[in-house]
C-alpha cells in the first residue's frame, strides 16, 4: 500500500492539493497487479490573473480531478522494473477522459539510475496553470532522466522531457548537472537548463528559448540504514532577465520498521516567467507499506 499527498502553490494564486493511494498485489515474485485512486483539487483567485484572458471563458477558479487506474508491474530484478497504468480521469464527474502512464526504471542506488516516463492526461495536471482549471485540454509527457556517480565522486545527472498539447503546441525542457563530491556527503557543481516551445501560449507557461546557469549543492545531513536526510539548492543567472534563479529543498526517508518506508520533500524557489518574478512552494509526503 502506497498512500501519498502533495501540495503546490505559487505567487499567481494557483493552488494544487492532491492525495490518494496505490495498492499492489504480488501474483508471482516478478509480477504484480494493482489499482490507484487519486484526487487533485485546483484553485486560483481570479483577481490575481490576467483579466483579458479569463474574460474569454467562464472562469470558476476551482476544479476537482478524480483519477482511477488499473496497474500492471514487472520487476525483472531488484534494480529493474516496468509499470503500466491504464484508467480514466473525471472532472467533478462531468467530463471523463483516458488517463494512462508507463514507466521503465533501472537503478543501483547512489551509483546509477535511468528512468523513462510517459503520461497522457488532462493538460492541467501536467502544465500546472491556473488558466487551465476550467479549460479541458489534453497533454502528453515523455520524460527521460538519469544520473551516474563514479568512485572518484564525479556525478552527472539530468533529464529531457517533451510535452505535446492538443492545441497544436509542443515543447521540450532540458536540464543537466555536472558536479563532484568533495566530501562523502557534500557535492557541488554546475547546472544548465533550457526550455523551448513552438508557440507562446496565453493559457500556460510555454517559453521561447529560456535558459539558466546555476551553481548547485547537495549535502547529506544524515545517512543511516533507517534514516536519510539531505538538503540542497541552487543559485544562478537567467540571461533573458535581471532576476536570478533560486531553489532550496530538503528530502527525508525514514524506515521505522522493515516493512514501512516514509518519505517526504519540501521545496521552495524563485525564477523568471514572462519577464516577471515567479515563486513557488511544494511539498510531498508518502508511505510504502509492505503489508504481507
Amino acid at each position: 500500500m502506497n498512500p501519498s499527498i502533495s501540495y503546490y502553490t505559487d505567487n499567481l494564486s494557483f493552488r494544487l492539493f492532491g492525495g490518494g493511494v496505490r495498492l499492489e498485489l504480488g501474483v508471482t515474485k516478478f509480477l504484480s497487479f494493482g489499482v490507484s485512486f487519486f484526487r487533485n483539487s485546483m484553485r486560483a483567485n481570479s483577481a490575481s490573473l490576467n483579466q483579458n484572458i479569463i474574460s474569454l471563458y467562464n472562469f470558476t477558479g476551482e476544479q476537482l480531478f478524480t483519477t482511477f487506474k488499473g496497474l500492471f508491474l514487472l520487476r525483472f530484478s531488484n534494480n529493474l522494473s516496468l509499470g503500466v497504468g491504464l484508467g480514466i480521469s473525471t472532472v467533478l464527474g462531468k467530463f471523463t477522459r483516458d488517463d494512462n502512464d508507463i514507466f521503465f526504471r533501472y537503478e543501483k542506488r547512489d551509483t546509477i539510475g535511468v528512468t523513462f516516463n510517459y503520461q497522457n492526461t488532462d493538460a492541467a495536471l501536467i502544465l500546472y496553470s491556473p488558466y487551465l482549471i476550467d479549460i479541458r485540454q489534453y497533454a502528453s509527457l515523455y520524460r527521460f532522466s538519469a544520473y551516474f556517480r563514479n568512485r572518484e565522486g564525479l556525478k552527472i545527472s539530468g533529464f529531457f522531457q517533451y510535452v505535446s498539447v492538443d492545441d497544436g503546441n509542443a515543447g521540450n525542457d532540458f536540464n543537466i548537472r555536472l558536479g563532484k563530491y568533495f566530501w562523502p556527503d557534500f557535492a557541488l557543481g554546475y547546472e544548465y537548463a533550457y526550455s523551448n516551445y513552438k508557440v507562446k501560449s496565453d493559457y500556460y507557461y510555454s517559453p521561447r528559448n529560456f535558459e539558466s546557469h546555476c551553481i548547485w549543492l547537495d549535502n547529506d545531513l544524515d545517512k543511516k540504514e533507517n534514516l536519510r536526510v539531505s538538503i540542497g539548492g541552487k543559485i544562478g543567472i537567467i540571461p533573458q532577465s535581471t532576476l536570478i534563479a533560486l531553489e532550496g529543498h530538503i528530502d527525508t526517508e525514514y524506515k521505522p520498521i522493515k516493512q514501512l518506508i516514509l518519505s517526504g520533500r519540501i521545496s521552495i524557489g524563485s525564477t523568471s516567467r514572462d519577464e516577471s518574478s515567479y515563486r513557488f512552494f511544494s511539498g510531498q509526503l508518502s508511505a510504502y507499506w509492505s503489508i504481507f
